[in-house]
């Protein structure tokens, strides 16, 4: 009925096998339609898919998609999505982000996904303690 956030939603569906069967070419286009109508999770898990090789393995698209993910959730910062992408910023931004970049991602990522923890989320410990591990080895590294 053209909601992105169904259509993300129904991108998880398929890609997680969440009440059907597994199939990551729907996600695919799940994801990649709902990514065009500007759904920052949409955009994200694409780069995921680029990175993991689901779809062609490309790292590179995969940062462009996670750079337009943050682009798309950085004035909201959205607690859903935002201190994921933030999260992978921070993660691969290695080269292309200085170490003060990546460590104001981690921290950032670190900072929403606490609150995610604080607000009963039991999925967000494990993000937090890879933003919070990150944030730990790069902020020296910023000074």
């Amino acid at each position: 009925m053209g909601s992105s956030a169904a259509m993300c939603n129904l991108g998880y569906c398929y890609y997680y096998g969440r009440g059907v069967q597994r199939d990551k070419e729907m996600a695919h286009y799940y994801w990649e339609t709902s990514a065009v109508l500007g759904e920052a999770a949409s955009t994200y898990k694409l780069g995921d898919m680029h990175r993991n090789g689901d779809i062609e393995a490309d790292e590179s698209v995969a940062w462009l998609y996670y750079c337009r993910a943050w682009r798309l959730t950085r004035h909201e910062k959205d607690i859903l999505n935002y201190p994921n992408i933030c999260l992978r910023l921070a993660q691969y931004g290695e080269g292309l982000l200085t170490s003060a970049q990546r460590a104001f991602f981690a921290s950032e990522a670190a900072h929403w996904f606490e609150k995610r923890i604080h607000m009963g989320d039991p999925y967000s410990d494990d993000g937090f303690a890879q933003a919070r591990e990150l944030y730990e080895k790069l902020a020296p590294q910023a000074l």
